[in-house]
Formats: structure tokens, sequence, C-alpha cells
């Protein structure tokens, strides 16, 4: 997903996307707590970490960091636009 040309998701259903793989990664996550030696859920993990670092990317490509670790470039970013939490109807 790694591009200059700004993706066809909006700003809203990036959003949902990314919520739905944080969820994922949380939940197997807590799973492989009791269970670390689950091959098929740590490979799981593992694929939906990748989805959701590749929708983060382009998240933060289009619209800038979703969070104070993202900051990408040679400008503070961070504390500019609106925050990830307003969304503005898209």
């Amino acid at each position: 997903m790694k591009n200059n040309k700004k993706s066809s998701y909006s700003k809203k259903d990036l959003m949902k996307i990314l919520q739905v793989y944080q969820f994922n990664i949380l939940e197997t996550a807590l799973y492989l707590d009791t269970n670390p030696n689950d091959q098929q859920a740590l490979a799981y993990y593992n694929k939906m970490k990748k989805a959701y670092n590749e929708y983060l990317d382009t998240y933060q490509a289009d619209f800038g960091p979703l969070s104070i670790g993202g900051n990408m470039g040679d400008k503070w970013k961070w504390t500019e636009g609106p925050w990830p939490w307003e969304m503005e109807g898209n």
C-alpha cells in the first residue's frame, strides 16, 4: 500500500479498518498469553499485525500521524490538522 498517491479510502473507512485489525491483534495476543505454543494463532497474529501496519502506513501517508509515534518526515506533524478522534465526516 505504500506509494506517493493518496489512497481511495476515506479517513473514516481507514479508521474502521484499523480498529478491526487492532481488535483482532489484541484478542489474539490475549489468547497467545495462555496458549504460547499455538503456531496457527501466532501465524494469524503476525498476519493481522502486518496488515495493520500496511493500513496504518496508508492512513498516515494520507491523513498524518495517528499517534505521537507515527510522525514521519522532517517536520513535526503530530499537532497539525484535526486529531484522529475528530472525524470530519469522511
